[in-house]
């Protein structure tokens, strides 16, 4: 446990946060860490030695006694409907939010307040990671900057590489023994446009190609009917809407000349 912190302080200042995170003001861990310190929350780590591993865990925790705490359930769900109003509802069996860069759950028990988040692929980081892939960015490097592989990470003999130690999220890496990669991520279709609270998932959809479409360009055929495809030359990214709970996306260079082909079957 860190501290003390006043209830009715957390009722603004953690709803701020979070809708800052969620429109995205705040994307790395520590950006994060900084902001919650400033208003008394700070991190917890379970593991006195500090394991190295630690240090890229997609978990931050944070634990705090609350003062002004009577009745605990009465505190959490006040505290919930005010990041609601900043960040968006809830979403999952868990009832956590979606800001994005992270995802976070909150209780209050025994007047202490519990909130874990958990590192993301936002969709800014997938829009910029399209960008560079399809701009010819070269493909090992790409897939180390943003994040789809670690450094050091060895590939399989079938040219996968293990999942980063970052994210919760699993995404597939591959590099060919031509050179060409692949990669393909999926995530909640929960992840939305930094700061967007859309009504129903269709509309999500159309802002989320919109917001693509801003810095990729037009898709190959915007025709409704067809899933998304951006193309450059021999690369592509394909964004495709799996169902009302969920998205994925692929990146590849494709041998030979370009393809032409709706790759919906795929």
């Amino acid at each position: 446990m860190n501290g003390s912190v006043e209830f009715d302080g957390m009722m603004t200042h953690l709803p701020a946060i979070c809708g800052a995170v969620s429109g995205e003001q705040a994307t790395t861990r520590e950006q994060l860490v900084a902001e919650l310190a400033a208003i008394g929350l700070h991190e917890v780590r379970y593991d006195d030695d500090e394991d190295e591993d630690e240090e890229v865990s997609p978990y931050l925790w944070i634990h705090a006694h609350m003062t002004g705490v009577d009745d605990d359930a009465a505190a959490e769900r006040r505290l919930r409907t005010a990041i609601s109003r900043q960040a968006g509802k809830t979403i999952g069996s868990d009832k956590h939010w979606d800001f994005g860069p992270f995802t976070m759950t909150a209780r209050v028990i025994g007047g202490e307040l519990e909130l874990q988040f958990t590192s993301t692929y936002s969709l800014r980081a997938v829009r910029a990671a399209a960008k560079d892939f399809l701009d010819g960015a070269d493909g090992k490097t790409w897939l180390l900057t943003h994040g789809l592989i670690d450094e050091g990470a060895v590939q399989n003999d079938k040219g996968f590489w293990p999942k980063p130690a970052g994210v919760s999220q699993n995404p597939t890496g591959r590099m060919f023994p031509d050179g060409r990669v692949r990669a393909s991520l999926t995530f909640p279709a929960s992840r939305r446009p930094p700061g967007l609270i859309a009504k129903s998932d269709d509309d999500a959809y159309v802002a989320t190609l919109t917001y693509l479409t801003e810095v990729l360009g037009e898709r190959d055929d915007p025709s409704p009917s067809h899933t998304p495809v951006w193309s450059r030359g021999q690369r592509k990214f394909t964004f495709y809407r799996m169902s009302s709970s969920s998205r994925s996306v692929t990146f590849e260079e494709i041998a030979g000349a370009p393809e032409t082909e709706d790759p919906a079957g795929e």
